[in-house]
């Protein structure tokens, strides 16, 4: 019955579209189509399926904008909007093959308690006329983001048996190593090495110069939305969540995934030139050097960091002096002046903050700087560029302490996964640990939290990470 009604909405949707638009048919048709084959795959797909929408939204957006298009009434609107139509067929998937989804009670509490800090932080906004026009519509699409927890819960949960998982990590790897790849093939584009034109994707590179306002070189493709810096964070993020999984497999196709992963998501930092998302793998990566606790064998791991290690330090060598790795730069000056800023706002309201959004919008005063040396920022006003420092400004220490509570929740699940008996337990906690440790550090100097793309593969991540952790509890001999 499911099948046939996606059949027919399918065939409906392909049929209005082509009516209204032939571009617009092309994104309304992929997304009809995705939906019908969600409706037969196993759900643990539906993970992967979300990534893989985060990546190709943006591209979509990039050319209907380009070409004066109007995608608010489609399921292309927003990664929200189509996340909520995927975790949708989902749940509606659940219902009707009468499976039984728990939550996991404490990380649900803690998605839920962050919840509830926005509509706080809503209420404060008010209070503290720091209102301003679509903070309603902003705070509903960040509400939706929190789906993506829900979804990866219910893939990992479907994905109970060795088979099943690798082919979870696998498909997820697969969307990372694309969206790596794009980024990839922009830059050599944009450098003059691509000789020849790719139909469709060089007019998308060309729509994405033209919105660039970051210095030349810096790959904003594919998330033309966001900044570099959150590129690279995702690339990051994709990459050390699937890698560790991989290499722990006796399959020799799974090994290759992982070392092209490597690669891919090397080659992608690079090609933003972020030193946020150099920072970030370079700690993400650190939880594979703990050898036997990783659950990964010992040979894959090896070429894996000799891989790392290699293309990392030859890329590097072919950065602009100034993107190098140091203190000694122009946006380094203006992210201290930033900051000196917010201090002063988060003591004007230490305990509630300032009010939902306030540290993402142009509150702070910025030294005046070459353009050029940051990537089009010059002195003015702009947002906080921190997401520790953003979550104290906008909601106080009732805010981070909720915050802090929240990465607390899926460190501990994560150090529970690393001290299980099983090898394939030791590698996903591995991962996330990874996960956790490269997010750390970049939020130090970017708001993760700003971004789509990055908030709905966190939550994501996390929901997959909350139900292995759900699963250990309930495998513990009862007293």
């Amino acid at each position: 019955m499911f099948v046939h009604v996606c059949v027919g909405f399918l065939a409906v949707m392909g049929g209005l579209a082509v009516v209204l638009h032939p571009t617009l048919s092309i994104g309304l048709v992929l997304t009809a189509a995705l939906l019908g084959v969600l409706a037969v795959v196993p759900l643990y797909f539906f993970a992967p399926a979300v990534l893989a929408g985060t990546v190709v939204i943006p591209l979509f957006l990039l050319e209907s904008h380009a070409r004066g298009l109007s995608l608010a009434s489609t399921p292309l609107a927003g990664q929200g909007r189509l996340l909520l139509l995927l975790a949708a067929v989902c749940l509606t998937r659940v219902v009707l093959e009468r499976r039984i989804i728990k939550l996991p009670s404490l990380e649900t509490a803690a998605v839920s308690l962050y919840a509830l800090g926005l509509l706080v932080s809503l209420a404060v906004a008010s209070t503290r006329q720091n209102w301003y026009s679509g903070i309603v519509s902003d705070l509903a699409r960040q509400l939706t983001y929190p789906l993506a927890f829900v979804v990866g819960v219910v893939a990992s949960r479907s994905a109970s048996t060795t088979a099943g998982r690798l082919s979870l990590y696998r498909a997820t790897a697969c969307v990372g190593i694309g969206a790596c790849s794009l980024s990839t093939l922009w830059w050599a584009w944009e450098k003059g090495h691509l000789p020849i034109r790719i139909p469709l994707l060089t007019t998308l590179f060309e729509h994405s110069l033209a919105a660039s306002v970051y210095a030349s070189g810096r790959s904003t493709f594919p998330f033309t939305d966001d900044s570099p810096n959150t590129s690279a964070v995702v690339f990051v993020l994709l990459a050390i969540s699937t890698i560790p999984m991989l290499l722990s497999s006796e399959a020799r196709r799974d090994n290759w995934i992982g070392f092209v992963m490597i690669a891919a998501v090397t080659a992608g930092v690079l090609t933003t030139q972020s030193r946020t998302g150099l920072v970030a793998l370079a700690a993400a990566g650190l939880p594979l050097l703990l050898g036997a606790y990783t659950g990964i064998r010992r040979r894959p791991l090896v070429v894996a960091i000799v891989l790392l290690l290699v293309i990392a330090s030859a890329g590097y060598r072919a950065f602009p002096h100034n993107r190098k790795l140091t203190t000694q730069t122009a946006t380094y000056a203006v992210r201290k002046t930033i900051w000196h800023e917010a201090i002063p706002k988060f003591l004007d309201a230490p305990l509630l903050g300032q009010g939902y959004h306030y540290s993402a919008r142009p509150n702070f005063i910025t030294a005046a700087v070459n353009p050029a040396a940051v990537g089009g920022a010059s002195g003015g006003l702009q947002s906080v560029h921190s997401e520790y420092l953003g979550q104290l400004v906008d909601g106080g220490i009732v805010g981070g302490l909720i915050f802090l509570l929240v990465l607390t929740a899926f460190v501990r699940v994560a150090l529970k996964c690393m001290g299980s008996k099983f090898k394939i337990f030791r590698a996903e906690g591995t991962g996330f640990l990874g996960v956790i440790s490269g997010l750390a550090v970049a939020m130090y100097a970017a708001a993760v939290f700003q971004s789509a793309v990055a908030t709905i593969t966190v939550w994501l991540l996390f929901g997959v990470l909350a139900e292995r952790g759900d699963y250990l509890e309930r495998q513990r001999p009862s007293a």
